[in-house]
């Protein structure tokens, strides 16, 4: 009767085997792994990547915050439209012939991605009650601009012969002007307004604290600040927070700011045109290089007055402005001042620069750039007294104004040593065209709708225009959009909707519409899917491309075991002899591809594991990232298994092979 060879048997005469041809065995567990590494290391640096963004994703929402505009992108909207414009092939259309495309049709597709959100007083108090342990910060948005009511000094000339108590609106607008008559700034001199100025902080100084570093305040601390201090500095009206990056701030906040005088503005303008030498104006350079920090904080520091809607808008009796601007804007009701000059002062809010901060060196994304911000708390009192003020009076007669003129003077020194010429200006404040609709309108400006000046764009109206959500986490971001969704679904759907307010109090709205839903944009989580999606295509192609070394690898190892068994014949017939059945001697040649498979997957993913220190410290020396490719354990254990599987599989048919020898053959066999 013949005898079973159990599982250990054959395992251990395989080893046995194994060992005694070591070299041969080591030669061909490394040739057998060369496909396991191709594969181990694609999904090394995939996961290294994915888990850098997703280590990523949590300061991206600082930077790109979930907001809620009153013009909205529907980005996935867009998206289908850009997708769809992609050739197709028509094989209706003859080579001989020239057919019609429909320009306008892709125009309309592109404008359907745009959407206006109605923001109701019952929205925002939905987005009030939203559970607080979602985000880090909620911060409204409105139309007005802070800038339009904060005045500051001025000064023109080397011995600042002219001073301007003037808005920060106006210095803008002065700059623009001046820069205008150069010839190399030209082109340039209206992006100006691009650079931000004066914003509202996010309301949560824990928030800010845990990506910024403090440099400087007005206590003299950088650290171990109480909550009664902190809470003085970030919840007081009359506190700038100061920010900068890599301890630089750009000339034109010095400018835009009052920190510098126009003089020395232009002496920089002068310098990056190649007018002039740094050593002609190093006085200038050094001046500017390594500024203390009691130029910016302390009682002889640059200040900054806020003046209230009563102070800065005038109604005028009137018409004392140029005649172009009257044929083309219509006839103006109110005025801008530009200059505080005639302003009572006991109106005003001093505003000082009470600390310094800088983005922290483990951040990428910060919520705050480089700049000067004010407080929830000064946003609040500029509605309160905007609301109560005489514009806001007018405006509840009339929805808008037809646009809301400002002149303003000023001194441009037209020569590097050269006299200066006193020129004035008129500019406006007024709701300019987005760039998608110009875009879509050829660039066209319909002058009937685009110099219109709504309450909210003075504060005379509290009801906010945008929000700005700073999500704790990307897993709590999800948990603020499905929030928002609650509004939309019940606007799409029953039009009741039943939420708890933040008091603890049951409120329902009722008449909602498809009308009321709000869009909201969600940039980091559409750039994320988008680069997720990207990054796992690219590691679907790399493994299959690489996977072709794994074909090549279990193609050598049947190979081998092949030969292994031409090696083996007598073997197999003494075996056979001795009561081995066939499945035995398959079972033998079956734990030897096993032996060898493991120990193939066991080599690449050690070897993976080696060049992934190799890469993250080269990569890691180059660009900060120590950790673009970290294989996970599952998936090397996976990657072993596969090891095992395909030299199983490729052992099959050599095995099958040894088990069919007669076994009088086999021991004949020399």
């Amino acid at each position: 009767k013949k005898s079973s060879m159990p599982f250990s048997m054959a395992f251990g005469l395989s080893l046995k085997n194994l060992l005694s041809k070591g070299k041969r065995t080591a030669m061909v567990s490394v040739a057998g792994s060369i496909g396991i590494i191709g594969v181990s290391l694609v999904l090394a640096i995939s996961a290294g990547v994915q888990g850098y963004i997703t280590s990523m994703e949590d300061d991206l929402l600082s930077g790109y915050p979930l907001s809620v505009t009153e013009t909205a992108i529907d980005y996935t909207a867009l998206l289908d439209t850009a997708s769809s414009m992609g050739t197709e092939v028509e094989l209706n259309r003859l080579d001989d012939k020239v057919y019609l495309d429909s320009m306008l049709d892709t125009l309309m597709g592109f404008s359907g991605s745009t959407t206006t959100n109605i923001i109701t007083e019952d929205y925002k108090n939905y987005v009030d009650a939203m559970p607080s342990s979602y985000y880090n910060a909620l911060q409204y948005g409105y139309d007005f601009t802070m800038s339009d009511h904060i005045y500051t000094e001025f000064k023109v000339g080397d011995d600042a012969d002219t001073t301007y108590n003037a808005s920060v609106t106006a210095i803008r607008s002065m700059y623009t002007s001046i820069l205008e008559q150069e010839e190399n700034y030209s082109d340039y001199a209206s992006m100006i307004s691009t650079v931000s100025t004066f914003e509202e902080i996010p309301d949560n100084y824990d928030y800010i604290l845990s990506q910024y570093d403090v440099l400087a305040s007005v206590n003299g601390k950088t650290e171990k600040f109480t909550d009664d201090e902190l809470k003085e500095i970030f919840e007081s009206k009359d506190s700038i927070i100061m920010v900068v990056d890599d301890n630089g701030f750009a000339d034109l906040n010095f400018a835009q700011y009052g920190y510098m005088t126009e003089d020395e503005l232009l002496d920089f303008a002068f310098l990056a045109e190649g007018a002039v030498t740094e050593d002609e104006i190093q006085d200038v350079v050094d001046k500017y290089n390594g500024l203390d920090y009691s130029y910016f904080i302390g009682d002889d520091a640059h200040s900054f007055t806020w003046y209230p809607n009563d102070s800065i808008y005038t109604k005028l009796d009137e018409i004392n402005i140029y005649s172009i601007y009257e044929m083309r804007f219509g006839k103006a009701v109110y005025q801008y001042n530009s200059y505080s000059d005639n302003f009572d002062e006991s109106d005003g809010v001093e505003l000082k620069v009470k600390i310094i901060l800088q983005k922290k060196d483990s951040i990428s994304y910060g919520c705050l750039d480089s700049g000067l911000y004010y407080t929830k708390a000064l946003t609040d009192y500029t509605l309160e007294t905007g609301v109560n003020s005489q514009i806001a009076e007018y405006f509840e007669e009339n929805e808008t104004l037809s646009w809301l003129p400002y002149n303003y003077e000023y001194k441009y020194k037209t020569e590097l040593d050269g006299d200066y010429v006193t020129a004035n200006a008129t500019s406006c404040i007024y709701q300019s065209t987005s760039i998608l609709s110009s875009m879509f309108s050829g660039g066209g400006v319909d002058t009937s709708t685009i110099y219109i000046v709504t309450a909210a764009m003075v504060a005379a109206n509290d009801l906010p225009t945008a929000f700005y959500i700073y999500p704790v986490s990307f897993d709590e971001k999800d948990n603020v959009t499905k929030y928002l969704d609650v509004w939309n679904n019940a606007c799409n759907g029953s039009g009741t909707l039943t939420y708890t307010a933040a008091d603890g109090t049951s409120v329902t709205v009722t008449g909602l519409t498809s009308a009321d839903a709000i869009t909201y944009s969600d940039t980091v989580g559409l750039i994320i899917s988008m680069v997720n999606m990207m990054i796992q295509m690219i590691t679907i192609a790399l493994v299959a491309f690489t996977a072709l070394s794994l074909v090549v690898s279990t193609v050598m190892i049947g190979i081998i075991t092949y030969v292994s068994v031409v090696e083996r014949i007598k073997e197999i017939g003494i075996l056979r002899s001795v009561g081995a059945r066939r499945k035995d001697i398959k079972r033998l040649f079956n734990a030897e591809t096993f032996i060898i498979g493991f120990a193939a997957g066991l080599v690449g993913v050690l070897i993976t594991y080696l060049l992934s220190v190799i890469l993250n410290m080269i990569i890691g020396a180059a660009f900060g990232i120590y950790t673009i490719a970290a294989l996970p354990i599952w998936q090397a254990v996976i990657m072993v298994c596969i090891s095992v599987a395909l030299t199983l599989i490729s052992g099959l048919i050599p095995a099958s092979a040894a088990a069919k020898k007669d076994p009088v053959v086999a021991l004949r066999t020399e």
